[in-house]
């Protein structure tokens, strides 16, 4: 399975930033080691493709959550900053609350 994006003829794709808030980073820390290195490479392929997440509603409207089962990466996109900014990393059963 291809998770690069696709280019199109004369268009350069733009990377996005990507940066880990202080609370993310240390939950991340707290992970074990297979874990961890698994969250990683989801968050570095964000830099790449940030619209591959699910857009969240209700009181986490504006921030988006992708896989990385049983985990998940809670982030925001700023397109305007070229930003992704992780704001949460937690296993499912929480994350949310």
């Amino acid at each position: 399975m291809n998770l690069l994006p696709k280019r199109k003829a004369g268009r350069k794709i733009e990377m996005y930033t990507v940066v880990i808030k202080k609370t993310a980073g240390k939950a991340l820390k707290s992970l074990p080691q297979n874990d961890r290195r698994r969250i990683i490479q989801a968050i570095n392929m964000l830099g790449e493709r940030p619209e591959s997440g699910k857009q969240l509603s209700r009181e986490l409207a504006g921030l988006f959550s992708i896989r990385v089962w049983p985990y998940r990466v809670i982030y925001r996109r700023l397109e305007k900053k070229l930003l992704v900014e992780v704001v949460k990393i937690g296993h499912r059963k929480g994350i949310y609350k």
